[in-house]
């Protein structure tokens, strides 16, 4: 619909069908409708007036969800290493740090302040936080916010969430990344062996909730934490409805980011990985 003002690249030719499908289906409606989508989050003040203009309906209002700049910042790292990128985490946080003036790069899209004062400029922004721990009141605070029912049972199973990297798996996963590039491997090739190597050894490990969770830095707490505050003025300042507790996206101690210091994961992940790249190549 707006590939243009996307904050990462999107091939607007390949879903322009879905996009007539889904203007045609929502004139066709009588009733409310909801479109969801991390992408609209993110755009600038031209993208959102564009957007709003496409519809014969007035969008009377957007529900941002928001989480915690503690955990998405680190969550989006160890995504980037998923997708062969070969930055440290604290390289990582340089880059936030060098574009937070400008509000710029990855900030388009983790500056969640920022982009509900953009949106607030043209319909109402109700804000749902999601604070240290997701819960059924998740799901209470966005159905209130969005006028839906409450009473569906919306508990929430490990075994179906999606699964974040340790600290020690990432760095493992980084360091392939890092050797397959030095060696010239085409990019197809590094992707099936990365996705091989991250279901074989490293997902599982994560799933047994071993090693060290991902997280700020120590070294960069206090920034990190400058940055939430800025983010939550703006919140509260934008948002015409809060549901959820603003004060639960600030950090703690429980939240602070320790070092790797168990040696047993760090030598079985060691010696995996040894024994994946002895391994001869299959047909593929």
């Amino acid at each position: 619909l707006v590939p243009e003002h996307i904050a990462w690249k999107v091939d607007g030719k390949k879903h322009e069908e879905l996009g007539k499908e889904l203007r045609q289906e929502v004139q066709n409606t009588s009733g409310r409708f909801l479109i969801s989508s991390e992408a609209l989050s993110s755009m600038n003040s031209t993208g959102i007036e564009k957007f709003l203009g496409l519809w014969d309906e007035k969008i009377d209002e957007v529900i941002f969800t928001v989480r915690p700049l503690y955990k998405s910042l680190p969550s989006a790292w160890q995504q980037s290493i998923k997708g062969g990128n070969l930055n440290s985490v604290f390289d990582y946080f340089e880059r936030l740090r060098s574009s937070r003036a400008e509000r710029d790069g990855l900030w388009r899209t983790y500056s969640y302040g920022q982009n509900i004062k953009n949106w607030s400029a043209f319909t109402n922004v109700k804000t749902v936080v999601v604070g240290n721990k997701v819960s059924n009141d998740l799901w209470r605070n966005f159905a209130q916010a969005a006028n839906l029912p409450e009473d569906i049972d919306s508990n929430i199973k490990k075994k179906g969430s999606n699964v974040s990297l340790n600290f020690e798996g990432t760095e493992f996963l980084r360091y392939l990344n890092q050797m397959m590039k030095d060696k010239a491997f085409e990019k197809s090739a590094r992707q099936l062996i990365a996705q091989k190597y991250l279901k074989k050894f490293i997902l599982p490990l994560a799933h047994d909730g071993r090693g060290v969770k991902i997280g700020v830095p120590p070294s960069l707490s206090a920034l990190v934490q400058q940055w939430n505050e800025e983010e939550i003025s703006l919140l509260n300042e934008f948002s015409c409805e809060v549901y959820g507790e603003p004060d639960s996206l600030k950090m703690s101690e429980d939240t602070e980011f320790r070092l790797p210091d168990n040696q047993d994961v760090i030598a079985e992940l060691a010696m995996q990985l040894g024994t994946y790249l002895s391994q001869k190549p299959d047909d593929t």
